[in-house]
């Protein structure tokens, strides 16, 4: 049996095999294009010592800035002290990294350092109402 041709079967019409095909004029249109977003993000990579944020931010949440960043501490040895904010932890990091790393510290960086911390040292996280920071404290 010959198959209908599009001028021969209307602007819309039933195949044999049971599906619609389209006339020449009832096309499907083309979906909306949206918009082009500028995103800005680091255009190059930065190198970060992450075991060295870690420590550093470990000694900071700790309060104990006399012992020496390069010691591994163990975590039965010392605990968070009372309640931190995830902002002043990061803004007193910034001071106390060496320059090109304090450089190339971002919120999102130090953010994985902290649950990387949180997970080896059991520490819980807690969100603040308006969700403007996040409260470090031990966990139990």
């Amino acid at each position: 049996m010959p198959q209908p041709s599009v001028d021969e079967a209307g602007p819309s019409s039933q195949h044999p095999d049971g599906f619609s095909t389209y006339g020449e004029n009832d096309m499907v249109p083309e979906p909306h294009r949206v918009n082009k977003i500028e995103i800005n993000y680091a255009k190059t990579a930065k190198k970060m010592d992450m075991k060295k944020l870690k420590n550093s931010m470990w000694t900071l949440l700790t309060d104990s800035p006399n012992k020496s960043n390069e010691e591994p501490q163990p975590a039965e040895a010392s605990e968070v002290a009372g309640e931190k904010f995830f902002s002043q932890t990061t803004k007193s990091l910034l001071q106390s990294l060496p320059n090109t790393m304090a450089q190339n510290l971002s919120i999102p960086l130090a953010f994985v350092a902290l649950l990387h911390l949180a997970n080896e040292k059991n520490l819980e996280l807690v969100k603040v109402d308006d969700m403007s920071d996040i409260i470090i404290k031990q966990g139990h």
